[in-house]
């Protein structure tokens, strides 16, 4: 099984060195972060892989621009359909501090619209994870610890995540910590 990680892809209408993008309401920074998910995804497609967004999708915490909103959740989705049924690849999304509303232990998140994206045959097709959890992903063991500002709690859900470990099996872990 082959993975696509991106981490830290921290989305944002960025004006610092762009230039307007002639008749679309974002500037050419922005136009090349959408630009590098239609590349992950071509790559994702080609090699047959699963892609990982390991937090920090976004840049913004609560006030996220609509245009970069509208058209990172629309191109993710559309991509990630397209994916799913030309390959039945997956994308799992981890939160990370920038994609979470506030501090408290595990905070709403702008990740959270990506759990209505269905298939055909209404199977999620991006899995976002915003608790602690593992499980058994094609024979592989895969351990998702999103961001919290709770040390002790990532501590020990990683503990326990590490105890519960299927033995003779491989294991991925994803964190945003």
């Amino acid at each position: 099984m082959k993975i696509i990680v991106v981490s830290d892809f921290h989305a944002d209408m960025y004006n610092q060195y762009a230039q307007p993008v002639t008749g679309k309401p974002w500037n050419t920074r922005f136009q090349s972060q959408l630009d590098s998910l239609d590349k992950i995804f071509d790559m994702a497609e080609k090699e047959k892989a699963l892609v990982v967004f390991n937090g920090d999708l976004f840049n913004s915490r609560i006030n996220i621009n609509q245009v970069v909103y509208t058209q990172i959740v629309n191109k993710i989705a559309e991509r990630s359909f397209k994916l799913n049924k030309e390959t039945g690849c997956e994308v799992f999304m981890l939160a990370g501090n920038h994609d979470q509303y506030d501090n408290s232990r595990i905070p709403n998140n702008s990740l959270s619209v990506f759990n209505n994206i269905k298939n055909s045959k209404g199977e999620n097709i991006i899995d976002v994870f915003s608790y602690p959890d593992h499980f058994l992903f094609n024979g592989i063991e895969i351990f998702m610890l999103p961001y919290s500002e709770d040390v002790d709690y990532m501590h020990e859900s990683l503990d326990k995540m590490v105890c519960e470990a299927e033995p003779n099996t491989k294991h991925y872990l994803f964190a945003h910590i």
